[in-house]
């Protein structure tokens, strides 16, 4: 028997240099939408993308004397179905919004299928592609940065001036 797709899910991929940081992540994100009664995502591991670089030891002389460097980036793609109790959906994304990934890389993306005929309020699906694009604005310390936490940061300067 055939399950029933959701019409809406959420992406969410997570990338790291660090595998055993990485896993210990994606353990938090599955135990919370457990915790929260919501289907267990789909993880998927794309292939590990390894970079290599040799650099010769001496700028002057012994051009046979070279070092060799590798950085992996260790990749996974959670799938959440988001057809399910509002109630529960509105926790799960407010809970991986205050979620700290240290040391991870987050991208949320929260992709359609038109075929499918249950719905999920036009709500959720908006506040999910709201947490992606804050995602994509990330701030250099790793925190999201909001229009809020912008406005807040610019009167801060400007009392303290």
């Amino acid at each position: 028997m055939a399950s029933a797709r959701s019409p809406i899910m959420a992406q969410l991929k997570l990338s790291s240099h660090m595998l055993s940081m990485l896993e210990r992540h994606v353990q938090k994100v599955v135990r919370t939408s457990e915790l929260l009664q919501l289907p267990r995502p789909s993880i998927k591991s794309p292939p590990t993308r390894v970079e290599r670089w040799t650099v010769l030891r001496s700028p002057h002389i012994d051009k046979k004397s070279r070092e060799q460097f590798e950085m992996r980036t260790h990749k996974r793609v959670l799938k959440f179905p988001l057809a399910g109790n509002e109630v529960q959906l509105r926790a799960m994304l407010q809970t991986l919004q205050t979620m700290e990934l240290r040391g991870v890389y987050a991208e949320m993306k929260v992709l359609n299928d038109p075929s499918a005929d249950a719905q999920v309020p036009q709500e959720i699906a908006q506040e999910w592609r709201s947490w992606a694009e804050a995602l994509d604005a990330k701030g250099s310390n790793g925190n999201v940065t909001t229009a809020e936490n912008v406005e807040k940061s610019a009167k801060e300067s400007a009392s303290s001036a």
